[in-house]
């Protein structure tokens, strides 16, 4: 009874805490919004890294004697994908109108929240309540982000296939 109390208490939380920040006020992704949403963003994500550093170190009763993880992939391995977004952000951030940029980090923030869901997991497997949550509130960051740069990378395909179509009746 007293685990399930604590999981609605962290549900609770994380709902009343997951709309707040910079993202809760941008519906739509745009080139005025974005120094927000990348400033708020990039905080999130140097946020999941130091989540992600603090959990490597930790020796999580759920290795084994030789501190190696119980049919899971290594934190450490998973920071990978935090050091790729981080590339690719730098490099949205001086090219936002390029449409494979924009799709790579889309792809990139999706894989990311999936390591937090699985990262999550394990920190509430192992007594890690604090992490666990902060976590969670980070998921729900990650999950509204992915869709703002999915809605945000189909606004620039429509454009450019409107250029196109603008080329291609200009030069019949």
């Amino acid at each position: 009874m007293k685990t399930a109390t604590a999981l609605l208490l962290v549900i609770v939380l994380c709902a009343a805490t997951s709309g707040f920040g910079a993202q809760a006020e941008i519906d739509k992704l745009t080139f005025s919004n974005l120094p927000v949403f990348l400033k708020t963003f990039t905080s999130d994500v140097e946020q999941v890294n130091d989540a992600f550093e603090s959990m490597s170190k930790t020796k999580l009763p759920m290795f084994d004697a030789k501190g190696q993880t119980f049919g899971r992939r290594r934190i450490k391995d998973r920071q990978q994908t935090v050091v790729d977004l981080k590339k690719t952000l730098q490099d949205f951030k001086s090219r936002p109108e390029n449409l494979v940029v924009t799709m790579t980090l889309s792809a990139q923030t999706e894989e990311l929240a999936d390591e937090i869901y699985d990262l999550t997991e394990l920190a509430y497997d192992n007594d890690q309540e604090e992490t666990a949550m902060q976590l969670t509130r980070l998921l729900g960051h990650f999950n509204d982000d992915a869709s703002l740069i999915q809605a945000y990378a189909l606004g620039l395909a429509s454009q450019k296939e409107q250029r196109l179509s603008q080329l291609e009746k200009n030069t019949h």
